[in-house]
């Protein structure tokens, strides 16, 4: 069921006054690793100029909490607490919240959208101070996951379709040099990687590159046509003499259309990334 686009510009009853209590500050400061005394220590605060301790950049969500439950609670919203999943979130300040503040706050949902199977609810929650004025607007977007029934494959973003270790050897450079026509002798000569200051034999990033969506393939099998694949080489993969090199690759679904499922590949050598945005699109026609 998607969320109701009928929610668009409903209005929400203010939610508050919501005091803000100086050990709630704090608490909040530890639980983000905000170091600056002016988190904590009153004395520290009043030095800077602030009436009480303040809070972190992040800490209106604790008020924007009480408002997003108004939103989740409505009956006909179609919202599924289960399935929702932050999207995106923005703070936009007139000025820093401060330990004593009585923070009122009014949610108004601004945009529903559907992409993918998900559907998008963005809503503003506008918090101002005793006097009416205002301190601080927070901006979400919470993401409402499909069933993923009518998903391609019935895939959703965030699944991980496979994990692959694949060995490379020296025999697998030669052979692979063979068949592409690629004999730079850095990829399977000792003498020549050393003397143009290389660590080692290198794997060739097109080899790399060629296995790396090969589970990918074998998962999608008929089903669906892979229509853009690219990656950036970003670190090298050394192949040792005698004991190789073990290469991993993680496939996950990194975003899902109506059509077409965007797979994210993350590529891994002794832990470090060797190919970055490895992305590869496959399409339902």
């Amino acid at each position: 069921m998607t969320v109701n686009p009928e929610l668009v510009g409903r209005a929400f009853p203010p939610v508050g006054p919501y005091l803000v209590g100086r050990e709630k500050v704090r608490e909040f400061s530890r639980a983000v690793f905000a170091t600056n005394p002016i988190f904590t220590d009153v004395v520290a605060a009043r030095a800077e100029g602030f009436a009480d301790v303040v809070a972190p950049p992040t800490f209106p969500v604790v008020v924007q909490e009480h408002t997003l439950n108004q939103l989740l609670s409505e009956p006909d919203a179609n919202i599924d607490f289960s399935r929702v999943v932050h999207g995106d979130q923005r703070f936009q300040y007139s000025r820093p919240v401060v330990a004593g503040d009585e923070l009122t706050a009014t949610l108004e949902v601004t945009s529903v959208k559907t992409l993918g199977g998900h559907s998008m609810v963005t809503s503003e929650s506008v918090m101002t101070d005793a006097t009416g004025a205002h301190v601080v607007t927070a901006v979400s977007t919470l993401v409402v996951r499909g069933d993923g029934k009518d998903m391609p494959l019935g895939l959703s973003v965030g699944d991980s379709i496979d994990t692959t270790t694949v060995h490379l050897d020296r025999v697998a450079l030669v052979r692979y040099a063979g068949a592409s026509g690629d004999f730079n002798p850095i990829h399977f000569r000792d003498d020549v990687a050393a003397a143009v200051g290389l660590p080692g034999v290198l794997a060739h990033g097109m080899l790399t590159m060629g296995f790396a969506v090969q589970p990918l393939m074998n998962y999608l099998g008929a089903r669906g046509r892979l229509a853009d694949y690219g990656v950036r080489f970003t670190r090298p993969i050394v192949v040792d003499p005698d004991s190789g090199a073990d290469v991993t690759i993680e496939t996950k679904v990194g975003a899902v259309m109506d059509d077409a499922i965007r797979f994210d590949l993350t590529v891994t050598f002794n832990g470090d990334t060797v190919l970055g945005k490895a992305q590869a699109q496959v399409v339902f026609d």
